[in-house]
């Protein structure tokens, strides 16, 4: 192991790294590796975000298997998947998709959990 620097990118802070002798990185890769260890409110928020998002990316896996789903639905887990990432990131709160009588409702919570809601609009008419 070798002793460098990297900046994290929220707060400005230089932080002294860790990384493998055996690799080079650029400062990107340093900064990368700071921003992950840095305690700024910002940073430990984000590696928060990060986290549920892969927890989502569990959940979605769990939700829609890739061995069981049709085109529908594998369309449908990419886009989910896509605007999670998008929330992590905070670009934005939340996203909803109409598929046939199935409607999804995707949002990151104040706790930064993922909320999934699946109704089913089906509608029953009867005639007489």
């Amino acid at each position: 192991m070798r002793t460098t620097n990297g900046v994290c990118k929220y707060c400005g802070q230089m932080r002294i790294v860790q990384v493998s002798e055996d690799k080079e990185y650029t400062q990107e890769d340093l900064d990368r590796i700071a921003e992950s260890e840095c305690d700024c409110d910002i940073a430990s928020m984000m590696r928060k975000r990060n986290e549920a998002y892969g927890n989502l990316e569990g959940m979605l896996d769990e939700r829609f298997p890739d061995d069981s789903i049709d085109e529908k639905e594998k369309h449908i887990k990419k886009l989910l998947l896509a605007a999670g990432k998008e929330m992590s990131q905070m670009y934005i709160d939340a996203i909803g998709l109409t598929s046939g009588k199935e409607k999804f409702s995707l949002s990151l919570t104040q706790k930064l959990t993922f909320k999934l809601k699946i109704t089913n609009t089906e509608t029953e008419v009867q005639e007489t």
